[in-house]
């Protein structure tokens, strides 16, 4: 589920991201935020749950419930960053995107932006770029990625704030878990 602030007007997207060989694909749904907690309580999606509907967006949203529900999935960490984008002006076929300074929080139940005091920053060295595009690799992609020496990698900023969350908790109950010594 992302989110993007912490206005009630605006939507909450509910996403299903997959990998076919090579190629991530994306299905989401902007949902009104007042439709999130009963979903993610009943899985039971409304036409009217959509900002505005479409096939598309309700069948996305329909997938994401009938996931969610076969695992029984419940929210464990806020994931947060800051992201700098750029895409065509008359197109968003291609995109490239920085995201820096990742940040994360225990998933407290509610859906908001934690605030500063709350995050903490896995160790993640450099910025995550990522080059999106729809069809085919631009040549001037391509370029690029030869010029400044890129390597492609598989890099998931949910798992990475994750792990580092366990990590931490972990660490912190460590002496508890060894006892008190007088």
């Amino acid at each position: 589920i992302r989110l993007y602030d912490d206005n009630p007007a605006n939507p909450v997207f509910f996403e299903i991201k997959r990998r076919d060989a090579n190629v991530v694909l994306k299905r989401r749904a902007a949902v009104r935020r007042e439709a999130v907690d009963r979903l993610l309580r009943t899985y039971s999606p409304r036409r009217e749950d959509l900002m505005t509907y479409t096939p598309e967006g309700f069948g996305a949203l329909e997938r994401f419930c009938e996931l969610a529900a076969s695992i029984r999935a419940q929210g464990q960490t806020y994931v947060y960053y800051l992201r700098e984008a750029y895409e065509s002006s008359d197109s968003n076929a291609v995109r490239l995107t920085f995201d820096r300074h990742l940040q994360a929080a225990p998933f407290d139940g509610r859906l908001r932006i934690p605030a500063q005091r709350e995050r903490f920053a896995p160790r993640v060295p450099g910025v995550v770029l990522e080059l999106k595009f729809t069809n085919r690799f631009p040549k001037w992609m391509r370029q690029m990625v030869r010029i400044f020496d890129l390597d492609r990698c598989s890099f998931a900023k949910y798992v990475t704030c994750l792990q580092a969350l366990h990590s931490q908790a972990a660490a912190f109950l460590r002496p508890f878990s060894q006892g008190v010594k007088a």
